[in-house]
């Protein structure tokens, strides 16, 4: 029988009970039609779990009925929802892991399976999963760059400062402020952006309290940029009156 296993990484999004309950829902609808006739219900549903890592340790559900708090901790690192197929049973071979965390690199989707169609299955799979995570899609991926990418940021980062601080004050002013606003600009992608939006966001109260942080330093940045620029233009404009005169 084929074993056809796969694996993809998730887009950034914004971790939800409606979200959580959404794939659940969609899982056990897979699980009751893959089940064969004679399997036990109560044990094909037993097959779907949710868990929910924080810095404590995992905890486990069937269901997020069973979780009573309308909010994740404010410490959540990662939300598994996952489908093991028991042993001799429809589901006997299939295995689904959704798994959210922080970090871009771990959050993954896994799916193994044992059909005779195995490869189209975990396909149908797949999309099924990224259809359920349309709604909470996010567009601050961008801030989470591959490995490769973020260690040449990282390098144009130092790069730059170096070249700043050993031509201070031998460079015309304008070049200065360029520098400096370079510099503070890929400072903030690469390390206060995002700590501000991690990868996937879990909700919670410490996630509201970043969008408020968020929202601050953008306005603050937005305005140094602003007043940045004017500055230089004002100094080149009252320098040519000067030369004028």
């Amino acid at each position: 029988m084929p074993h056809f296993r796969m694996e993809k990484p998730l887009p950034a999004v914004t971790v939800s009970r409606d979200l959580v309950a959404s794939l659940h829902s969609y899982l056990v609808g897979k699980a009751k039609s893959l089940a064969s006739s004679d399997d036990d219900p109560e044990e094909i549903a037993s097959a779907i779990r949710v868990s929910i890592e924080d810095e404590l340790g995992i905890e486990t559900f069937q269901s997020l009925d069973q979780y009573a708090p309308s909010k994740f901790p404010d410490t959540t690192k990662a939300i598994e929802i996952s489908l093991s197929g028991p042993w001799r049973t429809g589901l006997d071979g299939l295995s689904v892991e959704v798994r959210f965390h922080r970090e871009r690199s771990s959050s993954r989707l896994k799916i193994s399976c044992k059909n005779g169609n195995a490869r189209e299955l975990a396909h149908g799979l797949a999309q099924g999963v990224i259809e359920c995570l349309g709604p909470h899609l996010k567009s601050w991926g961008w801030l989470h760059p591959k490995p490769f990418i973020g260690g040449m940021i990282w390098a144009i980062l130092w790069m730059n400062f170096l070249v700043l601080f050993n031509t201070m004050g031998k460079v015309p002013f304008a070049a200065t402020v360029l520098m400096t606003v370079s510099l503070l600009l890929l400072a903030s992608y690469t390390w206060i952006l995002p700590r501000l939006r991690p990868y996937t966001e879990f909700d919670c109260r410490l996630t509201d309290n970043r969008l408020k942080w968020w929202d601050w330093f953008m306005k603050g940045l937005l305005g140094f940029l602003v007043f940045g620029t004017l500055l230089v233009s004002a100094k080149d404009w009252l320098l040519s009156l000067s030369s004028g005169g």
